[in-house]
């Protein structure tokens, strides 16, 4: 058997999800024009081929107010075992969200919740300075969250410009 490929009608499911993963097999065969079955067989590939992780409910952070930081971290050397070693520290920090690998002037880019800015600073004077290799650190506090997406824009990802104008996946 070869490697999965999306199609056109794949992708225009996975954006449809997306932006609600609650949308009923009978409202996405309509959409599409296609049987609930043949939708329910395509999200079933898509699951099995990992284009689709899971199907999660995104929390207002307005209501829960959490103290969201980002720390920027330098690692005093980039070896493979301190690179790996500093990765599977991060995994195991529940208040570590987010953790990037990334070039230029640091090596990670943390972000991070905690539920205060007294719980904030205890993380990072118990777990963050306790990890031995970290040569720099520089966390700055998230003041205003103005942009915030979690769909990937596959229309720009992936060349598909009859999806750029459909008011389907509008907020």
């Amino acid at each position: 058997m070869g490697k999965f490929q999306l199609d056109s009608t794949d992708i225009f499911i996975l954006n449809l999800l997306q932006y609600d993963g609650q949308k009923v097999q009978k409202e996405l065969a309509g959409l599409l024009n296609i049987s609930e079955s043949s939708i329910n067989q395509r999200i079933k590939k898509l699951k099995n081929a990992n284009y689709i992780k899971s199907t999660v409910a995104i929390l207002n952070h307005e209501k829960i107010k959490p103290c969201i930081a980002f720390i920027e971290i330098t690692l005093k050397s980039n070896t493979a075992q301190n690179l790996q070693d500093f990765k599977e520290t991060i995994k195991n920090y529940v208040e570590v969200r987010f953790c990037y690998h990334l070039t230029g002037s640091v090596d990670f880019l943390l972000k991070v919740l905690t539920k205060d800015l007294y719980t904030h600073h205890e993380f990072i004077q118990k777990k963050i300075r306790k990890i031995p290799y970290i040569e720099k650190m520089n966390a700055m506090l998230m003041l205003s969250e103005d942009k915030n997406e979690t769909a990937l824009p596959l229309n720009l990802l992936m060349g598909l410009f009859m999806l750029i104008n459909s008011s389907i996946f509008m907020d």
